[in-house]
This record gives C-alpha cells, sequence and structure tokens, in this order.
C-alpha cells in the first residue's frame, strides 16, 4: 500500500525534487519489503535486435538463436 500511495503521488506532483524524492521513497519501500528480489531471477536478460539488418535471429519456437547463426541482411544497392 505504501509504494501504491508514493506512485499514485508520483504521478500528481509536477515538482522534479518532489519527483527525486519519492522515487527515493518508492525504492526505500523495495529495499524494505522485498530485500532479495534478485534471488528469484537468476539470469534476466533483454535483447534489442536491430530487424532491418539481421534475420534468421529467431527459432522455431520464436526464442533466440545463437548469435552465431543470424544472418547479416545483404545492404541494398544505392
Amino acid at each position: 500500500n505504501t509504494f501504491e500511495n508514493y506512485l499514485k503521488f508520483y504521478h500528481d506532483v509536477d515538482d522534479p525534487s518532489r519527483k527525486e524524492t519519492l522515487i527515493k521513497s518508492m525504492q526505500g519501500v523495495i529495499n524494505r519489503e522485498q530485500p532479495a528480489t534478485f534471488l528469484y531471477f537468476k539470469w534476466l536478460t533483454h535483447y534489442m535486435i536491430n530487424v532491418n539488418k539481421f534475420d534468421n535471429y529467431r527459432d522455431v519456437r520464436g526464442g533466440l538463436r545463437p548469435f552465431d547463426e543470424w544472418i547479416l541482411k545483404s545492404r541494398p544497392e544505392p
């Protein structure tokens, strides 16, 4: 409840210094209430792929193939 209240106040405030204070307060709540969340997600990784430059980066299930299997798309002729 405390975190949700801070978040609501954050969206209602325009003053940057008050927003910063609220963000620090939200971080404090997270640190106090869930100090070991990182233990539940051992390897959480995000990928950004320039789909205009690579082909074959997904397997048949939609997952990512190993990088060495990606195909560099040819450049269009000028």
